[in-house]
Order: structure tokens, then sequence, then C-alpha cells
């Protein structure tokens, strides 16, 4: 007998959050919003948006967050890249004294910045040289070739396998990348299809060891550095 389809997930309608408290390093926050399938012309919107956000110590992200505002230690923008509809994730790592909702407030305003803001021709040459970098060196092996081959069959597109890029019209130029942040940014960072989760440190609450106390003071003295 076959099996039956997984059902898909509704579409969700407003936002979730979820706090939880561990004993882990660090306080954490993610946030998730919900973007369309690994064939969907958003896809390749987005997978150029996180690489735009979080792609190096240059990237808008780690400029912003970690370097001059000092509110996070690391920082990620992500997609999930699933054949399905899938997430386009923030992640950070907070810096003792920084509060969650200081994190989400300011990547939401790096949120409004790129939909306000067209990326510049700098910012997307730079993507556009890490992707096709990128491309090129996978093809060397003869292992991807043959995973990329059974990967766009499987997706029933066996020419994508020759150039993904192709459906990325933003980034045939530097001038056409970005004339306007609606071009250039997918409508999926909307706060009704958005999940927050925020894992806290509680080692603060419970007391420090003597073996986690040195490791803080050296967070933060390496950051006083920066």
């Amino acid at each position: 007998m076959a099996s039956q389809p997984i059902p898909r997930e509704p579409d969700q309608e407003a936002p979730r959050r979820e706090e939880v408290e561990r004993d882990v390093p660090a306080t954490t926050l993610s946030m998730a919003f919900h973007m369309g399938s690994r064939t969907s012309q958003d896809f390749y919107t987005a997978d150029l948006v996180s690489d735009l956000l979080s792609g190096g110590d240059s990237s808008r992200l780690y400029k912003h967050l970690v370097q001059e505002q000092r509110l996070l230690a690391s920082v990620n923008a992500y997609i999930s890249g699933d054949i399905d509809p899938g997430l386009f994730v923030f992640t950070g790592q907070l810096l003792p004294g920084t509060a969650p909702e200081q994190a989400e407030a300011a990547f939401r305003a790096e949120i409004e910045a790129l939909q306000s803001i067209p990326a510049s021709d700098y910012e997307v040459e730079k993507v556009k040289n890490k992707f096709e970098a990128n491309t090129l060196f996978g093809e060397l092996n003869v292992m991807n070739k043959a995973m990329n081959l059974g990967f766009y069959e499987m997706l029933g597109d066996l020419p994508l396998v020759k150039g993904p890029a192709g459906s990325r019209p933003a980034t045939s130029s530097p001038s056409a990348a970005a004339p306007s942040a609606p071009k250039t940014v997918p409508p999926l960072f909307t706060k009704r299809k958005n999940d927050t989760t925020t894992p806290r440190n509680t080692l603060r609450r419970r007391g420090r060891t003597s073996r986690e106390e040195p490791a803080g003071k050296r967070l933060g003295a390496l950051h006083a550095r920066l």
C-alpha cells in the first residue's frame, strides 16, 4: 500500500513566539520567516539576500550588529534550502548585557533598511563573485556533479544544473541587481508569518562557577578590543 503524502502545513496567519531557559553558554535569538519552495522565483532572491546580510565579516549584519552596535557575539542569516516551502532564518548569539528585545529590534531594523535602501553595486558584485566561485569550485569534484545531476533531475528541471544563476535575473549585472528595494527583497519578512525563539542563558541567575566566570570575562574583553 502506497504511503499517503504528508499534508501541507496551513499558512501561518499570526506570529508565534517561544522563550525557554536552559543552561546554555549564551542567550541566542532566532527569527524565522516562511519562504517559497526550491523552484519558486523568490527562492533565488532569498538566497541572494541571505548572502548579502551575512556573507562574511563585511556583510551588513556582522558590520552593524557585531562590530558597530556590539549587540551580538555572532550572527547569521540563511535559508533552509528545502524542496518544499522552507524558512529564512536570522540567528544571533547575544553578548552579556544585550537583551533579547534589543537583538530582535536590531534584526527588524536591518530588515526595514534592506527593504528601503537598495543594495550597492559593491554588495551585489561581492555576492555574485562568491556564488560563482563556489559553483565553479564545486564543479571540480565528480561527486558534486553527480549529486547535482540527481538533485535537479528529482526537481524535474535538469537544465537548471547548468545555471541556477540563470534563474536570478536580479544578479545579471550590478545595476540591475537592485534598482529598487521591492524588486530585490521578496515580501517574506512579515510579522504575521514570523516565528521567534529565545533560549535564555540561566547561568547568571543560578550563579556562575569558577570555570564559567573567566569565559564570560574573556568574551567581553575580546569584543572590547575589536
